[in-house]
């Protein structure tokens, strides 16, 4: 039963990651949005909003971004989610 419940966190907190991407739709392009200079936060949010009005292409990129990076990054992520799950 602990093991069980210790692979839904660990897998919670890898979902909770990876929609921290800066790619729309996931929600870390509204965040990277907020931190980013007055001037380059308003073409982002237009881009994110073009992406946002065509969500084929906002998937089609979070895809590559898989295809392309996937290795590295998520090697990444599950080092971060085996830090906060103390492991």
């Amino acid at each position: 039963m602990a093991d069980i419940l210790f692979l839904i966190i660990f897998i919670n907190i890898i979902l909770f990651l990876f929609n921290l991407i800066p790619i729309p739709p996931l929600d870390g392009s509204k965040i990277l949005s907020s931190v980013l200079p007055r001037g380059l936060a308003f073409s982002y949010d237009r881009f994110r909003s073009y992406l946002e009005g065509n969500p084929f292409l906002g998937f089609g990129l979070v895809i590559l971004f898989i295809i392309l990076a996937g290795g590295t990054f998520f090697g990444f992520i599950q080092s971060l989610a085996h830090a906060i799950a103390g492991i």
